[in-house]
């Protein structure tokens, strides 16, 4: 049995079951600050204040999900347990002041784009352990997205033939069905990505070289393979301790290359096109680290209005 028919299987044996157990993570307690706002025999939420944000965590049992929540969250958790849940277009049209949405294990099938339509200050995304097979063309798209879980899905190659503009830092894709590395372009802002437990079977170091600012990169599961009769072993691993990427597994264990080859092994190159591609993506993260020191200073300067700050005996004295 394949991984594809094997998860189909699963699906399908889950969906037999009908029935559904949902559980709702406890990372912050704060009693003092819930409130119960939906009561249902079947679906409950309640706010959470964790860390300044005002969270909505929802324990969902049925299909299809309905919100009536506060407009200002700016964290909704709704968490169920191996259950297809249906999501339509303007589920989330209401909040428009959400920076995460954590949406695992809920068995979701697909959305439109038109999901995420009014979600533009969204930084964390959390679709872990559904049954994805394919993304909307603008999901990689939000202004401020840097932290999306997409592990435990259905995807392959052709849900990332999309134009990536996210300053994505951490990109979770393991467990899923990727035979091919990766191309999203260049990414200077990622630092950590996962493409374990996949089916990729080759590797170069083109491949990372879009990523300059990668420091972790899980590649466990896959069965990635080198041609004994090149140097593309070395080069990699030597691409890998170049750039001081912590990797997992560790360097690959390169078989010796025919004796014609050990001098160019001991000592590799890299190809232009590496050297183009990661100094393209080295000139973007430059750039942009130039643009935020720039807008941090414009706020520095921008001039204060004592009038607004100060007590009205001195507000005649203020710089208009």
């Amino acid at each position: 049995m394949t991984l594809i028919d094997m998860r189909i299987f699963l699906f399908s044996g889950f969906l037999l079951l009908g029935f559904v157990v949902a559980s709702v993570p406890d990372d912050y307690v704060d009693s003092s600050e819930s409130a119960e706002i939906i009561d249902q025999d079947t679906n409950t939420c309640h706010y959470i204040r964790a860390n300044s944000l005002l969270e909505a965590r929802c324990q969902w049992k049925s299909m299809k999900i309905s919100l009536d929540l506060n407009p200002d969250i700016q964290v909704l958790n709704v968490t169920g347990k191996m259950y297809p849940i249906i999501l339509s277009n303007d589920t989330l049209h209401s909040y428009k002041k959400l920076v995460a949405i954590y949406l695992r294990d809920n068995w979701l099938l697909e959305f439109d784009e038109a999901l995420f339509a009014n979600q533009h200050y969204l930084k964390v995304l959390d679709l872990t352990r559904n049954i994805l097979f394919k993304l909307p063309k603008n999901f990689f798209q939000f202004p401020y997205l840097h932290t999306l879980y997409l592990g435990h899905n259905m995807l392959s190659d052709s849900a990332f033939k999309i134009n990536v503009t996210s300053p994505l830092k951490l990109l979770q894709l393991n467990n899923n069905i990727i035979h091919v590395f990766p191309n999203i372009g260049v990414q200077p802002t990622l630092i950590h990505l996962d493409v374990s437990y996949n089916v990729i079977i080759s590797i170069s170091t083109e491949d990372l070289a879009p990523f300059c600012s990668l420091k972790k990169l899980d590649l466990t599961g896959n069965r990635i393979r080198f041609n004994a009769s090149s140097c593309d072993c070395q080069r990699f691993n030597a691409w890998v301790k170049l750039r001081q990427i912590k990797m997992k597994p560790d360097l690959y264990k390169c078989i010796d290359p025919p004796a014609a080859l050990n001098k160019d092994c001991a000592k590799v190159t890299f190809s232009d096109r590496t050297h183009k591609l990661f100094n393209e993506c080295l000139a973007m993260a430059q750039q942009k680290m130039k643009t935020a020191k720039a807008s941090i200073g414009l706020k520095k300067r921008r001039p204060v209005r004592l009038g607004v700050l100060l007590p009205s005996v001195v507000r005649a004295q203020a710089i208009p």
